[in-house]
């Protein structure tokens, strides 16, 4: 005979978390991060753009004087530990035991075992000590267990010591998979998760309106109200280097790119219209950093061996050395198919490098009214062409430089990016 299934030690202590009384100074804020990506210290890169969001996040956080937790995804061992002015959790995913969710096939229940192991750790800290905020991506429904498990539970005196859940719209990948009409069964199983999760918390936060909106839209939601806050960046680590000038024509013009390797991020286009270039010009190089560079590989070999030469293809590096990269860079080129808020683009903007782009997610409110160019992601034309004015005219290239540097430190920058989030943090605890 089987065991009746013990209930979710998740709804055992949720009365006693919200009975907790405050703990945290005066105006200073205790915030939980979740993020299932996380770099756990200043010499990895991150695993993607979500991790290096929530690290800048982190950090500006703590370094305005806030208490900053964040809960991340291990595959070796649970631990914790305090880096940088952060308290970070690593945790494993567990089984989620509940009927519910039995119809869900295995990779989305790996979604659903994580977002339970974040809701149980939640649980945990929070006996602890009294929260203010606790910020999820919406990714996957990472939020999706714990809100669950509120709304399902309510508590008589919620009002009288609340904390605030917050979902962030962070991917564009499955609204575009939506809109091309190739969505799997479990990509579709999992923007239901998402879709709960927004519907239960106190707020949702967008990077960008193109972002909210395209969630709005393939999520069939009637209403989102949501408030617009950009990814933000370390302005003093990703600084510009000098640039070249026309007295410099015996070294390479370096076009470079970072980020995956990957068809869905432009880098068969990239390679297309650099061969073009390479073929006209000498004294080109491209370089290309990220992870997948078998695809990469796939492209080049078929490219005459003079022009192979001229393209490096370089893996995952640490910080410091990516940032150095950066500065080699005479033009930056992002040539995603889709995107919501590239990270790369802040970084190679903050280093001062002019920029080509393609028109996806909200690279038009980054790049605003500028010398930086934007081409449409399927017209590889468009971009050997922007490509050649990049090379032939530095005039163009120091206008963007200068205006990518200035716009990153008045708009971007890790703390008043944190500020921002503060403000609005203390707007929705005083409702």
């Amino acid at each position: 005979m089987n065991s009746k299934p013990e209930k979710n030690p998740v709804n055992k202590s949720i009365t006693d978390v919200l009975n907790k009384k405050s703990t945290t100074k005066k105006g200073r804020l205790s915030i939980i991060l979740v993020t299932y990506e996380y770099p756990t210290d200043e010499r990895r890169t991150p695993g993607g753009g979500i991790g290096t969001v929530y690290y800048e996040l982190a950090n500006g956080l703590s370094s305005i004087g806030h208490d900053v937790s964040v809960i991340t995804h291990t595959r070796i061992k649970e631990t914790s530990y305090f880096e940088n002015g952060v308290h970070v959790y690593k945790i494993f995913p567990m089984y989620y035991q509940s009927e519910e969710h039995a119809k869900f096939k295995r990779p989305t229940l790996k979604s659903l075992y994580w977002s339970n192991a974040v809701s149980k750790k939640l649980i945990s800290i929070l006996n602890e000590k009294k929260i203010d905020i606790i910020q999820f991506p919406e990714l996957d429904g990472q939020g999706y267990c714990f809100l669950k498990d509120i709304k399902e539970q309510p508590v008589s005196n919620y009002n009288e010591n609340k904390f605030i859940t917050i979902i962030r719209l962070h991917s564009f990948t499955k609204y575009y998979r939506k809109a091309k009409n190739i969505l799997s069964v479990v990509d579709h199983q999992r923007l239901e998760l998402e879709k709960a999760a927004l519907q239960n918390c106190d707020l949702v936060i967008s990077s960008c309106h193109a972002t909210a909106k395209a969630a709005k839209k393939y999520m069939n939601l009637k209403s989102l109200e949501y408030e617009i806050i950009p990814n933000s960046i370390d302005s003093c680590f990703f600084r510009p280097n000098k640039r070249k000038t026309e007295d410099d024509s015996k070294e390479n013009f370096v076009f470079g790119y970072v980020g995956k390797i990957r068809h869905a991020k432009g880098v068969d286009n990239i390679i297309k219209a650099f061969s073009v270039i390479a073929a006209e010009n000498d004294k080109v190089e491209l370089i290309l950093i990220g992870r997948e560079r078998e695809y990469a590989y796939s492209l080049i070999k078929s490219l005459d061996e003079e022009i192979k030469e001229r393209i490096k293809v370089i893996g995952q590096i640490p910080r410091e050395e990516l940032v150095e990269y950066y500065k080699k860079f005479d033009c930056f080129i992002l040539a995603s198919r889709y995107e919501s808020f590239p990270n790369t683009l802040l970084e190679a903007m903050s280093c001062g490098v002019p920029i080509i782009a393609s028109n996806v997610g909200c690279v038009k409110e980054i790049i605003g009214e500028s010398s930086n160019i934007i081409f449409n992601p399927e017209n590889v034309e468009q971009l050997i062409k922007a490509m050649k004015t990049m090379l032939k005219k530095p005039y163009i290239r120091e206008q963007a430089a200068s205006y990518n540097r200035k716009s990153v430190e008045s708009n971007y920058s890790r703390k008043k990016i944190a500020k921002k989030y503060v403000k609005l943090y203390q707007k929705v605890l005083r409702k």
